[in-house]
């Protein structure tokens, strides 16, 4: 404690001295010029929450749409690992986030499956954007759709990944057949 009361009472005294000494103006603007600086940080600082606070909004109202939309859309790195995926994805592969999330597409989509999409995967990383239809059974579902593959760039220069859009034309076909006047349940 005595320290303290040593190094305070120093203080003091330097400061006595200063304002004594005649810099008093000198120590006025450097006071206001302090106060302006912190004024501008807290408007900078503000700004900058705000934009935050924006950006997050989006985010959230994005992921938000994305988990309510009847198509599947994932994003996966250039190893083949999911980074996002939707909760319509989380659906149809009967499985939860965190077994989707950080996991290969293999992984998630098994042997089988990956054996006949192994290529598309493998071209979209070379770049290229893909459209085709997938039709087989999955979870003991017949099922078909047109599935679109996309580059990911993240604003820059070179890939960091893809996106993969699956709309599923299964739930479609009923109502084709129906409205064509044909008999069946897929077209």
């Amino acid at each position: 404690m005595d320290v303290i009361k040593t190094l305070a009472g120093r203080v003091e005294d330097g400061v006595k001295a200063v304002v004594h000494s005649g810099y008093r103006n000198e120590i006025r603007e450097q006071i206001e010029t302090s106060r302006k600086n912190c004024e501008e940080l807290e408007s900078r600082v503000s700004q900058h929450f705000e934009s935050f606070v924006n950006f997050k909004d989006r985010s959230t109202m994005l992921e938000y749409i994305l988990d309510h939309t009847s198509v599947i859309v994932c994003m996966m790195d250039l190893k083949m690992v999911y980074r996002f995926a939707n909760e319509r994805c989380c659906k149809f592969f009967k499985k939860e986030m965190n077994d989707i999330i950080d996991h290969t597409v293999k992984e998630v989509v098994g042997d089988k499956i990956w054996e006949t999409i192994k290529e598309k995967h493998e071209r979209v990383i070379a770049g290229e954007t893909i459209v085709h239809e997938f039709v087989g059974d999955v979870n003991g579902n017949n099922v078909d759709f047109v599935v679109q593959y996309y580059p990911y760039f993240n604003g820059g220069p070179d890939q960091v990944g893809y996106i993969m859009i699956a709309s599923e034309l299964t739930f479609w076909c009923p109502f084709k057949v129906k409205f064509e006047g044909k008999t069946g349940d897929r077209v």
